[in-house]
């Protein structure tokens, strides 16, 4: 009867590690899976600020091209712009998180965007510009207001 025994508890205990290898398996499988789960969606979020941005890019073009004085100093504008957009979107955009959507700051995006311009447009020398900047950051800044 020893012999019977043993070989019982050999076997129940063969039976045990594959099941514990099992749930391992199954453990690490769930987990993976959360993870993909995970990338996929915070994925997705960076996929939709992205898009997000380039819609606010395009806008922000739009409307400094209607700043007068434009035409003339094309160049140095855009090049302001260009330098300053990512930063400036960046402080006014929330990716939000697990119970709350992203939020963009309009406000703050006009007043760091045209503080940026301002600000680079005096230290270059360029008051009229500068003072063009100002009188738009005005009028936008007031508009989203009312």
């Amino acid at each position: 009867m020893g012999e019977i025994d043993e070989v019982k508890e050999m076997t129940e205990s063969g039976e045990n590690q594959e099941s514990t290898g099992k749930g391992k398996k199954k453990g690490l499988t769930k987990f993976i899976g959360i993870i993909i789960v995970v990338a996929i969606v915070v994925g997705f979020k960076f996929y939709k600020k992205e898009r997000f941005s380039e819609n606010i890019k395009s806008q922000s073009i739009e409307i400094i091209q209607k700043i007068p004085g434009y035409d003339e100093n094309k160049t140095y504008i855009d090049s302001i712009f260009e330098s300053s957009f990512d930063k400036v979107f960046e402080g006014s955009y929330d990716i939000g998180g697990r119970r709350r959507g992203a939020k963009f700051d309009e406000n703050n995006y006009i007043t760091m965007l045209f503080d940026n311009l301002i600000g680079k447009a005096k230290l270059d020398g360029k008051e009229d510009l500068a003072k063009k900047f100002h009188v738009y950051k005005i009028l936008l800044t007031t508009s989203k207001e009312g």
